[in-house]
């Protein structure tokens, strides 16, 4: 029994160790690059998020290695995100009909 526990220890210790490499490189070098809100973030951030990259790193793993971007930074006309840029934004005093379309 007491192999049994040392095997799931040292296997755990496996993986975290994996995913402690995976989520530096990922932090340090992957994430302003598919995260466009994660490009300016600081130490802080990064040591926030750093556990879950660990406890998550295949999932993190392959949607880097995918290159899928996360958060692409609003563009055009009227999408700057806050609320206000424009009819057909959702933003103040607008309000959506049954059938979806936005009136003043």
């Amino acid at each position: 029994m007491m192999q049994f526990a040392e095997t799931i220890v040292l296997g755990a210790g496996i993986y975290f160790g994996i995913g402690a490499v995976v989520a530096l490189a990922f932090l340090a070098l992957g994430a302003p690059r598919l995260d466009a809100a994660a490009a300016g973030s600081g130490f802080f951030f990064r040591l926030a998020v750093f556990p879950g990259c660990a406890a998550l790193w295949p999932y993190v793993l392959g949607r880097w290695l995918s290159g899928r971007k996360i958060n692409r930074p609003a563009e055009g006309p009227g999408n700057n995100g806050s609320g206000n840029g424009g009819p057909g934004d959702g933003g103040a005093g607008e309000q959506t009909s049954a059938n979806g379309s936005a009136e003043r």
